[in-house]
């Protein structure tokens, strides 16, 4: 993690002195497209799923959430004079987070932000950089490597050449634990598979991480896959195969 003050000794003591003028931050606004990252995504789950309409302007950014194409009226509010840093991404200029320390014994509220497409990445970070810059703020630059590491260990898809289940998996304490079954797709049309059962086994290969369940679950379409659960009945583990064939989901 690299960090640098974006103010000149000069904007320093101007910042310091209390100088600064306010036409200069009003004038920075700027407004389009972005996607929120949901944090707790499922293993399957597009995390960029949430769309709004952004708006930077005096140094508050409001998010408008869109649903089924509309601008509604839920929204949420960041004034980034308080305590907001911005961090870009090394590798990824279409995206980018916003972090506020929450105090020495709790986690800091982040929120990452995408952009459609590069373009208007860079311009959001363009905007962002000038309202940090009035604030006083550091920009921290960040080597997201292992992000990038973590999207290049989820199993890759190519249409028509791997299928799945259907089935949401979450990592827990217990282990893999079902939260999400597709309508129609082979798990759920089984009628074996129940939210909340932990998978414990992918063709006889012991899985305890969503990245190898998924690893393991694709497949070829119409390719058999074995599975093991594990159940709590009248208050006992039952372990239970399931068989199922692949398809498109």
């Amino acid at each position: 993690m690299r960090t640098r003050n974006l103010l000149s000794d000069s904007e320093q003591e101007e910042q310091e002195d209390g100088g600064g003028d306010d036409e200069s931050l009003q004038a920075i606004r700027y407004s389009g497209m972005l996607r929120k990252k949901k944090e707790d995504h499922g293993m399957f789950e597009d995390p960029y799923k949430t769309m709004c309409m952004a708006t930077l302007d005096d140094g508050i950014l409001t998010l408008k959430m869109i649903v089924n194409g509309e601008v509604t009226d839920s929204q949420e509010m960041y004034n980034l004079g308080d305590g907001w840093k911005l961090i870009i991404r090394d590798d990824k200029k279409d995206r980018f987070s916003l972090i506020r320390s929450s105090g020495s014994s709790s986690e800091p509220t982040q929120i990452t932000l995408k952009a459609e497409n590069r373009m208007e990445g860079e311009a959001w970070i363009e905007k962002l950089t000038e309202t940090a810059r009035w604030f006083g703020e550091c920009i921290r630059q960040v080597n997201a490597a292992h992000e990038q590491q973590e999207e290049q260990s989820r199993p890759q898809t190519k249409k028509g050449e791997q299928c799945g289940i259907g089935m949401v998996l979450r990592q827990t304490k217990d282990g893999l634990i079902v939260i999400k079954l597709a309508p129609g797709a082979p798990a759920a049309a089984s009628n074996q598979i129940e939210l909340e059962d932990i998978l414990l086994k992918v063709d006889g290969k012991a899985v305890s991480t969503a990245e190898e369940a998924a690893e393991c679950i694709l497949g070829d379409k119409g390719s058999e896959i074995h599975l093991l659960f594990q159940r709590v009945v009248g208050g006992k583990k039952v372990k239970f195969p399931v068989r199922l064939i692949r398809g498109k989901v």
